[in-house]
């Protein structure tokens, strides 16, 4: 089963403006993971940098955090920025590990 996150992506440059006239350098789109193959979880302090001045979409709560996820692909792997600290990503993930166990 996949858990549904939302990513924290980067546009091609200059494709969207945001509110104060500024382009905007990200976006947010919905995102399903296989919980079984998440390694890592840590906190993005870069994407935060990014938020604060302005490069992220405008309504985001700033207080929300975001996560850097690296997900295993066998010989290699992938890591994607999602809205949510650390704790309550992996608190999501260990709700989905229980629904598994009872059924």
């Amino acid at each position: 089963m996949l858990i549904k996150l939302i990513e924290v992506f980067e546009l091609n440059k200059g494709s969207t403006t945001n509110l104060t006239g500024e382009k905007s350098q990200y976006s947010l789109r919905e995102v399903f993971v296989n919980p079984n193959h998440v390694v890592c979880l840590r906190e993005d302090e870069l994407m935060q940098q990014h938020h604060e001045s302005g490069m992220l979409p405008e309504k985001m709560n700033e207080k929300l955090g975001f996560t850097k996820i690296h997900i295993d692909r066998g010989h290699s792997g992938i890591n994607i920025t999602v809205v949510g600290n650390p704790s309550s990503i992996e608190d999501g993930i260990r709700r989905h590990a229980t629904r598994l166990l009872k059924g």
